[in-house]
């Protein structure tokens, strides 16, 4: 049986960095089932919206997306669609592996990199809260909330416990409470004590 995942091509490089990634996923001899669903600036041309239910029914249904960049319109108050997915399917996670390849030559190739950056994704300067304070100056709020501090802080812990304990079969951090990485209001990673 196909795997069912919600394609985003995008627009301007969107839709060929798309079709490019879809090859690649392709490549892997996986089945896959795409469902396409249109946001931003051609959902806007389609639709009169940048971010139409069919997008997040779709993404509902599948459980999985694939997003090109998407555009959003200038003027007439449109939220980034990016953040728009974010706040409405609660992807408060920004999580970004970065590792040393062996055998890449890079001015740190003797320095065994091996971290994860997590970043609160919803709130901060996402929190869209923006208004005109005189004529052409823009004044934007910084909302931070104990509650989103605690979920990416819990977040982190999680994942740092998880990759400890696995990596080196310790179970010196199992005493940590657990806790559930929600990536996309599902769980992601659950780890028992």
């Amino acid at each position: 049986m196909a795997h069912q995942i919600t394609l985003i091509p995008g627009d301007g490089i969107g839709p060929e960095v798309a079709a490019a990634t879809v090859r690649a996923v392709e490549a892997t001899g996986v089945a896959i089932e795409w469902e396409v669903a249109n946001a931003g600036a051609r959902a806007f041309a389609e639709t009169g919206m940048v971010l139409p239910d069919s997008v997040l029914q779709s993404m509902e249904r599948t459980k999985v997306g694939l997003k090109g960049p998407v555009a959003t319109p200038i003027g007439g108050g449109h939220q980034s669609v990016n953040v728009a997915l974010r706040k409405r399917l609660d992807l408060y996670v920004n999580f970004r592996p970065v590792k040393m390849l062996p055998g890449l030559p890079t001015r740190f190739h003797d320095v065994p990199i091996d971290l994860i950056i997590f970043r609160e994704n919803t709130e901060d300067l996402y929190s869209g809260i923006e208004h005109e304070v005189v004529t052409g100056v823009v004044e934007s709020l910084k909302v931070i909330t104990r509650a989103a501090s605690t979920r990416i802080a819990r977040a982190t812990v999680s994942n740092a416990c998880w990759r400890t304990c696995t990596i080196s079969g310790s179970s010196s951090l199992r005493t940590i409470p657990p806790v559930s990485m929600t990536v996309n209001a599902r769980p992601f990673h659950s780890m028992e004590a």
